[in-house]
């Protein structure tokens, strides 16, 4: 229904600026649109006075969408030289300036929260990157070059609706965490995450760019990584969308059916199969160092991350389910990673979480220490500057000298009272 009204509204509004509708245009309107004691005649007579007295009618709405239309174009215009300057960084360095630029951008989401430089502006960087290097390249790109460049777009759309759907409906307290870990977050530090995460994802997109600017050598390849960049998407959307669900009647259980038994963490798996696909599928377009550097980079560094968010979580669920039945037979039959292979001991993974957690306790601590120091030392050095501009009793320097010298006075009871050392008797 609301959309039909919408439907409606727009085209009455369409229709409106077609007819050039305006003040005078009353007059055709049925005597029933008019309210109360109203009528043609006196509507056309207000029409008339108001023309008389010279007061200007009001604007067509077809003259106000000739203003619109004008006021964009002027920003347009003044946004060319801005997108002609951003577009010719593509012709330098294989156009990775062009990409960091855009990850850059889509990125900045994490000085919301820090989060979400490893969250949104994940799935965001990824969707623009893929969308822009699509309106630069799509002319001359190869029809599999085109399909690449729409799996990374549709691979961060995918994460963006997943992290979206999570976070504000799911799992509602996972924003005041995100929240609260922001806090903990300094500017130089966020300043310093948000270019390392922009470098890498530009990194791990090179193999969609190259292929897009040169068809692959190696056309099998290419197809068999797309192949493989697919397997890998499904799969890590199956296991996410699983989990949630699961998650959401039981949180307080671990999963461990269907994907789950093939390894502790499919999701994880699926994104690097995801990327080694799209790395296989970019491989044939790899025509200089600088290419096969930038692309086994990134795509070193996604194997890297992706086995360390193993670990922790691997940590985190080991202390979370230790007491949970099952969850140490599950952990034992069951793979981390890959799947056909070997269990693991709980007692293992129990121990070195425990070991992470006290280094994390000691580390806190210590920071803490070493802030409370810091602050002892301003403290003091304060003191000392103040000291030195005034005497004992608060008198300045100066104002001491030219005093005269007054008897010493024998304080009953010690001579090691904190006022004969210019100190309060708190200050000891």
């Amino acid at each position: 229904m609301t959309i039909t009204v919408a439907r409606a509204t727009l085209a009455l509004c369409l229709a409106t600026g077609a007819m050039g509708f305006s003040a005078p245009s009353v007059s055709r309107l049925p005597m029933t649109s008019l309210k109360g004691s109203q009528s043609r005649a006196a509507a056309a007579s207000s029409i008339s006075a108001l023309s008389m007295s010279g007061a200007a009618p009001k604007k067509s709405a077809s003259a106000l969408t000739t203003q619109v239309r004008a006021a964009f174009e002027s920003a347009s215009t003044k946004l060319v030289p801005a997108y002609a300057a951003f577009t010719s960084l593509f012709g330098i360095a294989s156009g990775l300036p062009a990409a960091l630029v855009v990850s850059l951008i889509a990125s900045s989401v994490g000085f919301i929260s820090a989060v979400y430089f490893v969250g949104y502006g994940y799935a965001l960087s990824m969707i623009a990157l893929g969308s822009v290097a699509l309106r630069q390249y799509m002319p001359t790109a190869s029809q599999f070059a085109v399909y690449h460049a729409a799996a990374v777009v549709a691979w961060g759309a995918r994460i963006l609706v997943f992290l979206l759907y999570r976070e504000f409906y799911a799992w509602k307290q996972l924003r005041e965490r995100n929240m609260e870990t922001n806090k903990k977050f300094a500017p130089t530090a966020k300043v310093s995450t948000w270019l390392f995460v922009s470098v890498f994802y530009s990194l791990l997109f090179t193999p969609v760019l190259f292929h897009l600017q040169t068809a692959s050598t190696i056309p099998l390849l290419t197809k068999t990584g797309l192949g493989v960049a697919a397997v890998g998407l499904v799969l890590e959307s199956q296991s996410d969308s699983a989990k949630s669900s699961f998650k959401k009647k039981t949180p307080s259980s671990f999963m461990s059916t269907g994907l789950y038994r093939l390894c502790r963490h499919p999701n994880y798996l699926g994104e690097i199969i995801f990327w080694a696909g799209s790395y296989m599928a970019g491989v044939g377009s790899l025509t200089s160092p600088l290419k096969w550097t930038s692309a086994s980079l990134g795509m070193a560094g996604i194997i890297a991350i992706m086995l360390q968010a193993t670990e922790s979580l691997e940590k985190k669920q080991a202390l979370k389910y230790v007491k949970v039945e099952g969850y140490k037979e599950y952990v034992a039959k069951t793979p981390k990673l890959l799947p056909f292979t070997s269990g693991d001991d709980l007692e293992e993974i129990l121990e070195a979480a425990k070991k992470a957690k006290d280094a994390k306790v000691k580390s806190v601590a210590a920071a803490k220490d070493k802030a409370v120091k810091d602050q002892e030392a301003k403290d003091n050095d304060a003191k000392d500057k103040e000291s030195k501009g005034k005497g004992p009793a608060g008198v300045p320097a100066a104002a001491k000298k030219a005093a005269p010298e007054t008897p010493s006075v024998k304080i009953i009871g010690t001579n090691e009272s904190p006022y004969l050392k210019n100190k309060k008797p708190w200050d000891t």
